[in-house]
């Protein structure tokens, strides 16, 4: 086995040097982020064919692609985050990337719509466990100056599954079928799995922070829901990720019926506009909402919130037009322009988050993490 002994990170941090060691734990566990996006977002581009054979309804397609992950997902997400601040997270992140990639594999091997609901809900149940543990890894691994650097070529992983699933899974599914797209988007992960459980150590807890000390969940609950910037943001988040999660599902269909465009040709655009638009407007948005709130920090939530709304009417433009190239340009708009302030809320919205906060408070349930572990909350940690 690889030793990734937390004392060479410690060293490599007090000298001011990366260490090539923890960037491949970085490396990793961003790929392995990745694939979680893409195991989720695969079913998305294999609606209309899945449909079509167990002759089901655009409802019942619904709920395989959002409810029958989502539930268990953010039931279990609080209850395993505050496993992993007690056991080993290394085994954690190991166990459950191969449990959901060989969940997806399943998918492709369901025979009834209530065998590929039962490997669905598995794939939701793998992917609960596998941020928080994840993203406390990293805090014990990359001080405080580099920590937020470390995170967003974490978050990069987001963009990047999401691509490759509407990608990949278009294109396997126009030549050889939904089910090989599943079998093409789990079996990489089963061996991912075993890769990181062999060469990869788990970190010593609280290395790299001034102090940690886990907090019992009820006081941590109660922490946040009396801070009010925490409560207007976790809103926020919730509706514009309901909003992403169903333009998310039902734009390959969109695509399709609408737009008459082969799989291979809805996974390219959906992907690009998801993907690639995504990952662009993220890393633009960081640094213009850093630039224009440096005089006022509540631009950092005034930006997400003015460009949702905006974004509204786009949208409603990208869904009635008749014509290919103005849908196409205002589908760009809408993810550029509303994903890029949205960037940096993910990182604000840790507003009044303790000092010492752990992965047990470290899991948004749907579509990111709100708050970052060891990370030291803005303005002292309390309301003004």
């Amino acid at each position: 086995m690889v030793d990734f002994a937390p004392e060479m990170a410690e060293q490599a941090d007090a000298a001011g040097v990366p260490s090539t060691r923890r960037y491949y734990v970085l490396g990793l566990l961003t790929i392995i982020y990745a694939l979680n996006f893409l195991d989720r977002t695969i079913f998305n581009v294999l609606i209309e064919p899945i449909k079509k054979e167990f002759a089901l309804s655009d409802t019942t397609m619904g709920l395989l692609a959002g409810f029958g992950f989502v539930l268990l997902y953010s039931l279990l997400g609080i209850p395993i985050a505050r496993v992993a601040d007690r056991l080993n997270r290394r085994n954690i992140v190991a166990l459950a990337f191969a449990f959901w990639s060989a969940m997806t594999f399943l998918c492709g091997m369901a025979s009834s719509v209530a065998t590929l609901t039962l490997a669905r809900i598995g794939v939701g149940i793998g992917e609960s466990a596998g941020t928080p543990a994840s993203q406390s890894m990293l805090a014990d691994l990359f001080g405080k100056n580099e920590r937020p650097r470390a995170l967003g070529i974490y978050a990069i992983g987001t963009y990047l599954g999401v691509f490759l699933g509407y990608f990949i899974g278009g294109y396997v599914n126009q030549h050889y079928g939904w089910r090989m797209a599943f079998f093409s988007a789990g079996l990489p992960g089963i061996a991912l799995a075993a890769v990181l459980w062999l060469t990869v150590a788990e970190p010593r807890r609280g290395l790299m922070a001034e102090k940690f000390t886990p907090e019992p969940i009820g006081p941590t609950l109660g922490f946040l829901a009396s801070q009010q910037s925490f409560v207007i943001v976790l809103i926020g988040f919730c509706l514009t990720t309901y909003t992403n999660y169903a333009t998310a599902a039902w734009i390959p269909p969109f695509l399709a019926r609408v737009h008459h465009l082969s799989s291979a040709e809805l996974g390219t655009y959906a992907g690009t506009f998801k993907g690639l638009f995504g990952m662009a407007g993220t890393l633009v948005g960081g640094l213009v909402v850093a630039r224009i709130s440096r005089g006022d920090d509540r631009w950092k939530l005034w930006a997400p919130a003015i460009t949702s709304g905006l974004a509204g009417p786009v949208f409603t433009l990208c869904m009635l037009t008749p014509d290919f190239t103005t849908m196409v340009a205002a589908r760009r708009d809408v993810v550029f322009g509303w994903l890029s302030p949205r960037a940096d809320l993910r990182h604000r919205a840790d507003c009044g988050a303790p000092e010492h906060a752990s992965a047990g408070v470290d899991h948004h349930p749907v579509d990111g993490d709100l708050l970052r572990p060891g990370r030291r909350a803005a303005g002292g940690g309390h309301d003004q």
